[in-house]
C-alpha cells in the first residue's frame, strides 16, 4: 500500500505493516501563535517520526492544517510559484508573522505578565522565554517576586537561593495557600469591597427613613393638637359679644346714646336708652 509518507520518504511499499502505520499517522498540531518556534519543533517531530522528508509533502501537510484566518495573512506566499524549499519558506514566514518582536517581549515582560491562575514556576518559565539571555537572574528575580501574592513574596524575599529553587518553593507555598487561585481571591476581595460600598448608602437610607418617620410623627402630633383645639372651640358656648350700638335712626334715643351707646357721658331727655344688664343681674321692672 502506497502512502503520502512513503512518497515523501521514498521508501518502498514492501515495508513492514507496523512501519507503514507509523508513517501515515501524521497529525499536525494547531498553530501556536504565541510561540511558533516551539510549534515548528512539534511539526518537525511529526515528520521525523513518519518519516517525511520532501519539502513539498511537508508543505502540503502544514498548509492543509492552517485555519483560514492564518492563511489569509500570507496570500503573497501561497499564490506565488513555489520555490525548491516551500516548506521551509512557509514555516519561516509563519514564524516571522507571529513571532513577538524584542521590544514587544520586553514590554510584556515588564508590564503585562501576572500570575493569574497558574503556578509560580509556570510564570517564571514564560518570563525566561521573554527575557532570553539578555536579562540577568537578579533582575528577573525582582520582577518574579513582584508578581507573586504578598504572603508568598514575604516568605521568599529574604532567600538567597537560585531563582529556579525559589520558583519550586513558591509552588509549594502556593499549593498550601487557602486561596490557590489569586484571580478568585481578587474577585472575592472585589465582591467584599463592592458589598461594603453598597452598605454605606444603605446605612444612610436607614438613617433617612428614621428621620422621616420622626418628622411624620411630629406632624401627626401637631395635626391632632390643632384638631382638638378646633373641636373645643366649637363645643364651647360663645361668649356674649359687646352690646351693639343703638340704631342711630331710633328717634326714641337721644343723639348722645345713639352715637356713643353706653359710653355716652350726657343724655337728653326724653331718651329710652337702657344700659345692658350685668351678668346674673335680674331684669329691671317696668
Amino acid at each position: 500500500m502506497s502512502t503520502s509518507a512513503d512518497i515523501g520518504s521514498g521508501s518502498s511499499a514492501a515495508s513492514a505493516p507496523g512501519e507503514q502505520i507509523a508513517r501515515v499517522s501524521i497529525k499536525i498540531p494547531p498553530l501556536w501563535r504565541r510561540n511558533v518556534k516551539v510549534w515548528r519543533l512539534q511539526v518537525d517531530a511529526q515528520f521525523a517520526n513518519s518519516p517525511v522528508t520532501q519539502e513539498l509533502t511537508k508543505y502540503n501537510y502544514v498548509l492543509a492544517s492552517l485555519d483560514g484566518d492564518v492563511a489569509e495573512l500570507i496570500p503573497d506566499l501561497l499564490l506565488k510559484p513555489l520555490s525548491v524549499t516551500p516548506y521551509s519558506d512557509l514555516m519561516d514566514r509563519l514564524q516571522a508573522e507571529f513571532e513577538i518582536s524584542e521590544g514587544r517581549k520586553v514590554n510584556r515582560l515588564l508590564t503585562e505578565l501576572d500570575l493569574g491562575d497558574r503556578k509560580p514556576s509556570q510564570l517564571l518559565r514564560e518570563m525566561r522565554s521573554l527575557a532570553g539571555s539578555q536579562v540577568q537572574d537578579d533582575f528577573l528575580k525582582t520582577m518574579f517576586l513582584q508578581r507573586l501574592p504578598v504572603h508568598i513574596r514575604a516568605i521568599l524575599a529574604s532567600s538567597s537561593d537560585p531563582l529556579d529553587n525559589l520558583a519550586v518553593m513558591a509552588d509549594k507555598v502556593f499549593e498550601l495557600s487557602p486561596n490557590q487561585y489569586p484571580s478568585l481571591a481578587v474577585h472575592a476581595a472585589e465582591t467584599s469591597s463592592a458589598t461594603a460600598q453598597r452598605q454605606v448608602p444603605l446605612d444612610r437610607v436607614d438613617r433617612l427613613e428614621a428621620q422621616i418617620a420622626q418628622l411624620t410623627a411630629s406632624v401627626a402630633a401637631l395635626h391632632n393638637h390643632s384638631h382638638r383645639s378646633r373641636t373645643v372651640g366649637v363645643n364651647q358656648p360663645r361668649s356674649r359679644s359687646a352690646t351693639p350700638k343703638p340704631n342711630p335712626n331710633d328717634r326714641s334715643i337721644c343723639r348722645f346714646h345713639a352715637r356713643y351707646g353706653t359710653k355716652a357721658r350726657r343724655c337728653l331727655l326724653p331718651c329710652s336708652f337702657q344700659p345692658p344688664l350685668a351678668p346674673g343681674a335680674p331684669p329691671a321692672e317696668n
